[in-house]
């Protein structure tokens, strides 16, 4: 029933903007609605040939509607178009003086405080095959977590998706997880239709090239090897970047397993607070919480 219905979405969608392409030329189009967050929809369209780019926003449910409203009236009241997004990092902002004050709670006999060098320590994790969880900055706005608030590792290790799965996530063993990935290396690991630009919010999905599979393995989809990624630009997610980069030149794969920090069937992890209890009740073995790694002293 779920492939019929999957099928049949994707033809219908195909089947509208062929319609609409013979009463308007364009070349570039933008989703939104909740059918929008149909990666493998989002695909299908990419790939016509009609079509050179798709934009799917970081958040293209039904609240899209009411942003949707504000553009039109922004636009009638001053004729002139919106300023575009940057990124999607518009949410609470974690701030370093709360953060300080629950390190001092913290049970120093059961947990490990690093200060200095957080991302090689981090990395030399991944590298170990850890699982680490990372709740930095300002939360993401819209369904996907774009490294902020995310759970991270080693991409290459198919097991990974069990361990976090059974320990962390409690998921049906199917369900997909998702990449970050560099812009520099987002054309050499995907077959991408369109701008690099476009795949900023793990909004739509990819082919992944033959070459690069073994090493993005617990990223793809376990069916078909696609992959759902958020390409990381440096001037939107600085440090998230340099840890990937770090881990590329350890490992010579750019990119992390990325899945949100959150147990499933909940929210995702909003405050300190939020990631500390999370990372105490599940057996993630690392967390990044601002300028703090902690880690647990059993491993």
């Amino acid at each position: 029933i779920s492939g019929a219905l999957q099928d049949y979405t994707e033809k219908l969608i195909s089947k509208w903007i062929k319609n609409i392409l013979k009463r308007h030329k364009f070349e570039n189009i933008c989703l939104a609605g909740g059918v929008a967050m149909n990666v493998k929809n989002n695909l299908k369209i990419s790939e016509q040939k009609e079509i050179k780019n798709v934009y799917i926003p970081p958040s293209p449910d039904d609240s899209s509607q009411a942003m949707g409203a504000c553009y039109v009236h922004y636009f009638k009241k001053f004729n002139k178009q919106p300023n575009p997004l940057k990124n999607a990092y518009l949410g609470y902002q974690i701030k370093n003086e709360h953060v300080e004050k629950i390190i001092k709670k913290i049970d120093k006999k059961k947990y490990q405080i690093i200060k200095k060098n957080l991302n090689e320590k981090a990395v030399s994790m991944l590298m170990k095959n850890k699982v680490l969880a990372r709740c930095v900055g300002r939360s993401e706005f819209g369904a996907r977590a774009l490294g902020n608030r995310s759970i991270i590792a080693n991409p290459s290790n198919p097991e990974i998706k069990k361990i976090i799965n059974e320990k962390i996530k409690n998921r049906d063993f199917w369900m997909p997880f998702a990449a970050s990935v560099l812009d520099k290396y987002s054309k050499k690991y995907f077959e991408l239709n369109g701008n690099t630009e476009n795949y900023k919010y793990m909004t739509s999905c990819v082919n992944t090239k033959t070459k690069y599979i073994e090493k993005l393995k617990a990223g793809l989809h376990p069916y078909d090897n696609t992959c759902r990624p958020q390409i990381v630009f440096k001037g939107d997610n600085s440090e998230y970047y340099n840890l990937i980069k770090k881990f590329g030149k350890k490992s010579n794969t750019y990119a992390l397993l990325n899945t949100s920090f959150n147990l499933h069937g909940y929210p995702l992890v909003n405050t300190a607070k939020d990631a500390l209890k999370v990372f105490e009740m599940t057996d993630l073995d690392g967390l990044i919480l601002e300028n703090y790694l902690i880690i647990k002293k059993n491993l």
